[in-house]
């Protein structure tokens, strides 16, 4: 097994553009190899949210500030890979291409690359991570390459995982709500998702996370003084946990943490920001993992409202929702794939040797 001496780089972005989903997902891996003995370190673009979220999360990083998948990125990560112990690259972005991986293939440095679209003409790398719902019915080389594929495969941060062991399916309530639309939250769904709650249960606490970025805090923090006296907006965290373990219903947007929600049997809706989210929301609800509030440029106030409203209301439905999550994701994916990584790698050093 390899030890502590060995080294992960992480190549991912936390931008405004991309949001801190691809940080947050390879701090969840690397904080398995760790528990295996690896360390890591982070190359990327990174807001100061980013920054924030890695430093908590005690890994080292680079903030390259570099065009991601360019050149100049692969020749800043690849003399670090030659000066340091490095025995893989992890790559996690929308934005590279696979010219950029070949550079560090052709290098004799195994790549590993965590997906979700498959939107890549060419996947014949060390390993591929993609662990959304829809990902076993991608054609991806599985066949001739390490494919760790579909929620078992989760990368669930180290706190998800320990709250996961305390959950249980059980009857859910709904007294304590969760609006979680993202950091930037763009279009200010945040808002919109507190109005409608109001019209239909101002009774109940609610707490809205929101970014650093995100302009109209003060207007929605006087919307939430008219929930119950644990109603809060609460600054983005380094991670959701102690948020989910204090609530009984998530309302978020399409990206990962619907996929949190779900790993921990937390009944979510989910209103998705762009066609891509959506399209995979559609995918989760027919499994019966969350209740899809349809595309955001499409909502309305009206329908928006009598959806939440119906799951609010229905106690069965949420029951249902949170005994899906429970028994589609395992307790700890993440320590599955790790381990499994780690595999992959030894039985390459042995046969370059």
């Amino acid at each position: 097994m390899m030890g502590c001496k060995h080294t992960f780089i992480f190549r991912c972005d936390g931008t405004q553009e991309t949001g801190l989903g691809h940080v947050s997902r390879c701090i969840a891996l690397a904080e398995a190899l760790q528990e295996q003995g690896c360390n890591s370190i982070f190359f990327g673009n990174y807001t100061k949210a980013a920054t924030e979220l890695l430093s908590k999360a005690g890994f080292a990083f680079k903030d390259i500030q570099l065009k991601t998948g360019g050149k100049i990125d692969s020749s800043v990560i690849l003399k670090h890979i030659r000066e340091h112990n490095v025995v893989g690259i992890i790559v996690d972005s929308y934005f590279i291409k696979n010219s950029y991986l070949d550079r560090f293939k052709q290098q004799g440095i195994p790549v590993i690359l965590i997906d979700d679209f498959k939107k890549l003409q060419s996947y014949h790398y060390s390993a591929i991570i993609n662990f959304t719902v829809n990902a076993n019915n991608m054609q991806y080389p599985c066949k001739t390459h390490t494919c760790m594929l579909g929620p078992e495969y989760f990368l669930a941060r180290r706190g998800l995982r320990s709250l996961r062991t305390q959950m249980k399916s059980s009857d859910t309530q709904s007294k304590n709500i969760l609006v979680a639309m993202g950091g930037m939250d763009p279009e200010n769904l945040s808002e919109k998702v507190v109005n409608s709650l109001l019209d239909i249960v101002p009774h109940v606490n609610v707490k809205v996370v929101v970014g650093n970025g995100y302009k109209e805090k003060v207007m929605l923090s006087r919307l939430v003084e008219d929930f119950q006296n644990e109603s809060s907006v609460v600054d983005q965290q380094p991670d959701l946990t102690k948020l989910f373990s204090w609530c009984d219903v998530c309302i978020c947007a399409g990206g990962l943490t619907k996929y949190e929600a779900a790993y921990l049997g937390i009944p979510a809706l989910v209103m998705s920001e762009n066609e891509e989210q959506a399209e995979e929301t559609v995918y989760f609800a027919k499994l019966g993992l969350v209740y899809d509030l349809g595309l955001a440029k499409n909502s309305d106030k009206s329908t928006r409202t009598a959806d939440i409203s119906r799951i609010l209301h229905d106690r069965e439905r949420r029951n249902k929702l949170s005994q899906a999550g429970l028994s589609i994701f395992p307790v700890d994916p993440t320590n599955h794939v790790a381990e499994k990584l780690i595999q992959v790698l030894e039985m390459e050093h042995r046969s370059d040797h």
